[in-house]
């Protein structure tokens, strides 16, 4: 889920209430920070594979870089990694 940290304890209330594990993170802010809009598709893909497990972060940073090149492949790079590694489970 993209959300702030502040929102994580009503989050984790609906997650335990629907008997499921919840992960955030905070999406927003990293693409504004990188990019300076709330374009958040690439981040949220990373936080999916790491919570997940079902694809690695190296082979989905290859397959950006291989879709857009220069500068808009590296920076769809480091949003995934930045994704990946952020995410948490609450």
């Amino acid at each position: 889920m993209n959300s702030k940290e502040e929102r994580s304890a009503e989050v984790k209330k609906m997650g335990k209430e629907a008997n499921i594990g919840v992960y955030v993170v905070d999406a927003d802010r990293i693409a504004i920070d990188l990019i300076g809009s709330p374009t958040v598709s690439t981040i949220m893909l990373g936080a999916l594979a790491s919570a997940s497990g079902f694809v690695s972060v190296d082979s989905l940073e290859s397959s950006v870089r291989e879709r857009f090149h220069g500068n808009m492949g590296e920076v769809n790079a480091k949003m995934i990694r930045m994704g990946f590694k952020e995410v948490h489970q609450i």
